[in-house]
């Protein structure tokens, strides 16, 4: 709930961690951490569809804040679940293809996960750290 920061290692370089919370009352914390963000995790509950709009909704909102190219990864959480939706459903009802090209990412990806049995977690976060990397690398040369 609200702001939590953690550390974590990734082939010997540290990331700082920042979880902003989704509800509505913490929102405003994410335009002072995402235009500063290397990378933004947007976590989706895929196992309760009446979330989609609101959760749409913010997607949206914080896509504006994002600085152009940064690194933009979606998690559909819940992939366990039987009342999971597909990732197609996902795809079409968060306007995956708009979004990816309305807005000048880097690179982004969508993963269709479960944070409790760590279905497609490592793999998700591996891309991540991998692209951030290669992203700072690049800038250095």
């Amino acid at each position: 709930m609200g702001l939590n920061v953690d550390s974590v290692a990734y082939e010997d370089i540290q990331f700082q961690i920042f979880d902003l919370g989704g509800q509505v009352a913490f929102r405003d914390l994410w335009e002072a951490h995402v235009g500063t963000a290397n990378g933004i995790v947007y976590v989706i509950d895929a196992a309760d569809p009446s979330l989609f709009a609101e959760s749409q909704e913010a997607l949206i909102a914080c896509l504006s804040q994002i600085p152009a190219k940064s690194l933009l990864m979606i998690l559909a959480n819940k992939s366990d679940l039987v009342e999971s939706v597909s990732l197609t459903t996902i795809i079409t009802t968060f306007k995956w293809i708009e979004i990816q090209t309305m807005y000048d990412f880097k690179a982004i990806n969508l993963f269709h996960l479960s944070t409790k049995t760590g279905e497609r977690f490592d793999e998700s976060f591996q891309w991540l750290f991998e692209k951030i990397i290669r992203h700072s690398q690049a800038k250095n040369q």
